[in-house]
């Protein structure tokens, strides 16, 4: 309560988690916080991938999971990327029809974009603890990248996706 006691209920605890204010709907409580360290790999067409740095973190507020990358790797094939792993399960969000949270790559290293791609994007799967990388931009199709044999390459990302 808020003042002296006897002022407005700020929040509550009950069984069904936390609640703010004078919300006592069990489906609006806040059940579940975690935060912790995850390691990524990356899906790729073939080959052999060696991992040279494989930090990740997340931190969990409810169905919302926020993700923090770092991933340098190398392949002994020519390879197509294709998913990167996540710590939880993704679901969507829905509001009328369904689309998937993008995760916002913020750097990357000797990851060839194909089909005039001009930038390198990931999305959640549904259903899936992975995320979809695809090269974007300039109207593309979002075909996988790709990177070259023996090779370093690195994709550093963040962002928030929804846990089914």
């Amino acid at each position: 309560r808020t003042g002296s006691g006897s002022g407005t209920i700020a929040a509550r605890i009950d069984a069904d988690g936390l609640k703010f204010g004078t919300n006592t709907a069990a489906a609006n409580a806040l059940n579940e916080y975690e935060e912790g360290d995850f390691v990524p790999t990356i899906t790729t067409s073939g080959g052999t991938t060696t991992y040279v740095v494989q930090k990740g973190a997340y931190t969990r507020i409810g169905r919302v999971c926020h993700v923090m990358v770092n991933l340098v790797a190398v392949n002994n094939s020519n390879v197509t990327l294709y998913n990167l792993n996540l710590p939880f399960t993704a679901g969507h969000v829905s509001s009328g029809t369904s689309w998937y949270p993008t995760i916002a790559i913020g750097n990357f290293y000797n990851i060839n974009l194909t089909g005039g791609g001009t930038m390198l994007g990931a999305y959640a799967i549904n259903g899936q603890a992975a995320a979809r990388l695809h090269s974007c931009g300039n109207n593309t199709n979002q075909l996988a990248p790709s990177c070259t044999a023996n090779t370093n390459f690195e994709v550093r990302f963040e962002g928030s996706f929804i846990i089914q």
